[in-house]
């Protein structure tokens, strides 16, 4: 648990751009060989300020733990024409396959926005992703806290369109 926390903090703290990588490590090293230290410089070599939120950061960390090679993060998905299809959390693009991470927040209905609507466009968006050849893995919070379920998706969507992980 510890270390998840870390984590999305030192990703947070990444992102805000107020701090960088380097600060970390150099106050790590000011600090010397105390307990803790060793656990906070992985958790700083971890760290990737582009996990955009707390489930995100988890999931890097559950990605991990599971031995799943480590995804590019906030991948663009283009059409042939280069404009976007979409922008997914994580991405494989050796298998075609992306990976998301739904928190529900992505679909409350804001700005005078339908629920029904926001979730019928994802789901337009999700049918143009595989059109173009790309698998979707896609997990929520309940599913971090059983990992066979978030490795058991991201494992079998290569191998729906032919392609073994």
């Amino acid at each position: 648990m510890l270390l998840r926390c870390c984590d999305s903090a030192v990703d947070a703290a990444l992102a805000s751009g107020h701090l960088s990588r380097e600060d970390l490590t150099a106050c790590l090293e000011r600090m010397g060989p105390v307990p803790g230290s060793r656990r906070a410089a992985r958790v700083t070599t971890f760290a990737d300020g582009r996990s955009e939120s707390v489930g995100e950061s988890r999931s890097r960390v559950l990605l991990h733990r599971l031995g799943i090679p480590a995804p590019d993060l906030q991948v663009r998905l283009l059409r042939p024409n280069r404009s976007v299809i979409g922008r997914c959390d994580f991405g494989w693009r050796e298998h075609r396959t992306v990976g998301e991470f739904d928190g529900r927040v992505e679909y409350r209905a804001d700005e005078g926005r339908d629920p029904g609507d926001v979730v019928f466009r994802e789901e337009l968006r999700e049918d143009e992703i595989r059109d173009a050849g790309w698998e979707v893995a896609r997990w929520t919070w309940a599913d971090l806290d059983t990992p066979s379920v978030v490795d058991r998706r991201i494992r079998r969507a290569p191998s729906r369109a032919g392609r073994p992980r």
